[in-house]
């Protein structure tokens, strides 16, 4: 992970003869910060340690294990007889875009016709039981007494207790019993429903839809095989940015994501799901996090909008978008443009660079830079605040790419 890989566009005092975009390339780091210039190529590749311990890493377990947690937390709740997910990192469910139109899922190097969409079919329709379930022991719960508080003599509700005034210690004790076992219904109805969706969400993880319209339709076996690949080691030893991994018995070719794509687009998505935990409720929008951070909890932030640009009235976010911002930032302002072609060459557009001349930033460094430059302006400008979730976060630390010597 040298900081020598970058191209000119992304060193300091070099410039692309003949690209005015790649000869100002250093002036977002300039200024943002004060060593901002110095400093770019330290935080790009404590950049990417950070990516391959924070993001590839937990992604690559939490990848192997999920479907062993559907199915441990239906067998917890004495469910034998259900279909079994399939491991998402063997996963060889997918197509290659040259395949043809018509093949779809389950084409070369696929195991049985569109396995993962099946899975996550089947997994909806358990989830909608389990919440049902839920909502049910919710309201038994509620109804039941509970031991000790509540009433004004310390039953279990009502005006006298409902139900412990007056009761014998062993209703009392039997009382203690049942809500007890609702209690662990309940918990293991939550896990269960938990598991299920965060497996559904890794499946529409792997099929480029969480976040959509940054990655072009991608083969979900390859994104998880890629992954896997890519967390060996403490610096994405396996990167390539203009190449890939290969996919079955094929070598990569440009019909998939490169890596460069790959990691932009992976980078998104821990932003909406940081450490990978998906919640039961409250799942993250396709294009982004709506609504500013600043009334999540203070600070400031702005909102962080993916693939399209946000409505001209906004002028604090962050974004990583499929195209061009149609209008000139704000100060408050960044955005990061997902390369579209094999070249990966980044162009962000920054409202603190003094113009709405993009910066592009390509090579092996390309994406590294690029990442680090809106994290940087999120940082410096918008109360280190990237939409509803903050660097600082310990299950985030993205803040720490700009402290050397803090760990990652």
């Amino acid at each position: 992970a040298g900081a020598g890989g970058g191209s000119a566009a992304g060193r300091p005092g070099s410039a692309a003869r003949g690209d005015p975009s790649r000869a100002r390339a250093a002036d977002i780091f300039a200024a943002l910060h004060p060593e901002g210039a110095a400093a770019a190529d330290v935080w790009a590749d404590r950049l990417r340690e950070w990516f391959a311990h924070r993001v590839l890493q937990p992604l690559a377990y939490v990848l192997e294990t999920s479907h062993e947690d559907v199915s441990a937390t239906l067998e917890a709740l004495g469910e034998t007889d259900f279909p079994r997910p399939r491991p998402l990192l063997a996963a060889r469910d997918g197509y290659r875009p040259g395949d043809g139109a018509s093949a779809g899922f389950g084409a070369r190097g696929a195991d049985g016709a569109g396995a993962l969409e099946q899975d996550a079919m089947v997994l909806e329709q358990m989830r909608v039981r389990l919440e049902a379930a839920l909502a049910h022991a919710r309201a038994q719960l509620a109804a039941a007494p509970a031991p000790g508080g509540g009433g004004v003599f310390g039953g279990g509700g009502g005006l006298f207790g409902g139900g412990g005034f007056g009761a014998s210690p062993q209703q009392q004790q039997q009382q203690q019993e049942q809500r007890a076992e609702k209690e662990r219904r309940f918990v293991a109805l939550a896990a269960a429903s938990d598991a299920i969706v965060t497996h559904c969400r890794l499946i529409a993880l792997l099929r480029a839809e969480l976040p959509r319209g940054l990655l072009p339709v991608t083969p979900p076996g390859y994104v998880a095989h890629r992954v896997a690949e890519l967390a060996e080691g403490s610096c994405v030893a396996e990167y390539a940015h203009d190449g890939g991994g290969d996919w079955g018995a094929e070598r990569w070719s440009g019909d998939l994501p490169n890596d460069a794509q790959l990691v932009c687009y992976l980078f998104c998505a821990f932003l909406e799901t940081p450490g990978w935990v998906f919640a039961r409720e409250g799942a993250a929008t396709p294009e982004g996090s709506r609504g500013g951070a600043g009334s999540a909890g203070g600070g400031g932030g702005g909102a962080l909008y993916f693939a399209r640009p946000p409505p001209p009235h906004v002028e604090r976010f962050s974004a990583v978008l499929s195209t061009r911002p149609p209008s000139a930032l704000k100060e408050s302002a960044c955005a990061v443009v997902m390369p579209r072609s094999a070249a990966p060459a980044f162009a962000v557009y920054c409202g603190a660079a003094g113009d709405d001349a993009p910066r592009v930033f390509d090579g092996p460094n390309g994406v590294w830079r690029a990442l680090a430059a809106l994290a940087l302006h999120a940082r410096e400008r918008n109360g280190g605040v990237l939409g509803a979730t903050r660097m600082a976060a310990a299950n985030v630390a993205l803040d720490s790419v700009f402290m050397p010597g803090r760990l990652l």
